[in-house]
Formats: structure tokens, C-alpha cells, sequence
């Protein structure tokens, strides 16, 4: 899979799990109506699903926007105002043979969209 491929799997992760991510009051009402919400570990990648991206190590997850861009990212101050304008809520990762498997929960829909724009 090249890395656009792979970018595209990571980034519908990201989106997929913001839009769980919601408020209390709409976790309630999927615990009436009988719908579970997944965790966040699910929109992992996970062993021979995507070609050449196995896992190389456990899952970890970043509860804070400053301990996600503790790793290098250029401009860490700025992306951390920015992501908790959006809501940020968690991230989960995990190493492949590949780059890495990541999925964001943020805020809104809407802070999804953007979150898939950037």
C-alpha cells in the first residue's frame, strides 16, 4: 500500500471515531436505544487487515492534545490550541511495519471534518 493509501485508511480512522465521540447526553441515549459505542482501539489497524501494515508493538493512548505532539511535530504549541479548539477528547496508536495506525475522538462532526481537512 503506498502512502497516500495509507494516509487515506488513517484519516477515515480519525473521522469515524470523532463522530462518536459525542456528549453525555447522546451516550445515553445510545444506552436506550441498545447501540453500543465502540472503543477507540477499534478503528485500529489490526494483523492482515491492510497489506504490509502489521503491528510492531501495543496500543497506546494520549488523553492530552500536549502528550500526542510530545513527539516532534513541528509547531507543537500552535497544533495543541488548535486541536483543543476542535474538542480534542483521546487518541490511540499504534506502530506497523509501515508508519503508524492512529484514531482521534474530538469534539464534533464538524470538528471531524476539519480535523480530516488539515
Amino acid at each position: 500500500m503506498n502512502a497516500r493509501g495509507v494516509w487515506a485508511v488513517l484519516v477515515s480512522g480519525a473521522v469515524v471515531c470523532a463522530a462518536c465521540g459525542s456528549s453525555q447526553s447522546s451516550t445515553s441515549s445510545s444506552a436506550q436505544s441498545g447501540t453500543a459505542k465502540l472503543p477507540l482501539s477499534a478503528y485500529l489497524v489490526r494483523a492482515h487487515e491492510e497489506t504490509g501494515m502489521q503491528r510492531t508493538g501495543p496500543a497506546t493512548a494520549d488523553l492530552t492534545a500536549a502528550r500526542w505532539t510530545a513527539n516532534g511535530v513541528p509547531d507543537a504549541a500552535a497544533e495543541n490550541t488548535r486541536l483543543a479548539k476542535e474538542g480534542f477528547r483521546e487518541v490511540i496508536s499504534v506502530q506497523t511495519s509501515q508508519g503508524v495506525s492512529w484514531a482521534m475522538q474530538v469534539g464534533s462532526a464538524s470538528a471531524a471534518a476539519r480535523e480530516e481537512a488539515t
